[in-house]
């Protein structure tokens, strides 16, 4: 587990965490639309990514079966994180992040 994923897993804050491959068409496409909501939700909720080509052990550890996959961290993170499956738009995930139990 990297520095960053420690961070995610040792902290009470809420996280949506992006697994992708930079290459990715569609992880290309929805770049501008998560930085748009990352920036929108600074403060509120922490978006972060995992690069599967850098951490494989990370994204077999959570069945990454495509790119790119969201998962939403609770503050509990005893809890199995939630996968996101709303629109790839800012609005949609700004709204996701801030139904994070």
């Amino acid at each position: 587990m990297d520095r960053s994923t420690k961070a995610v897993m040792k902290s009470q804050d809420k996280w949506i965490v992006q697994f992708l491959i930079p290459q990715c068409g569609a992880v290309k496409g929805l770049k501008p639309e998560w930085d748009k909501a990352s920036a929108n939700m600074c403060g509120k909720v922490k978006f972060g990514e995992v690069n599967c080509q850098n951490c494989p052990e990370l994204c077999s550890k959570y069945k990454v079966p495509h790119f790119p996959y969201i998962l939403q961290f609770g503050p509990d993170k005893t809890k199995e994180p939630v996968q996101y499956k709303g629109a790839w738009s800012a609005g949609a995930l700004e709204e996701a992040a801030n139904q994070i139990a």
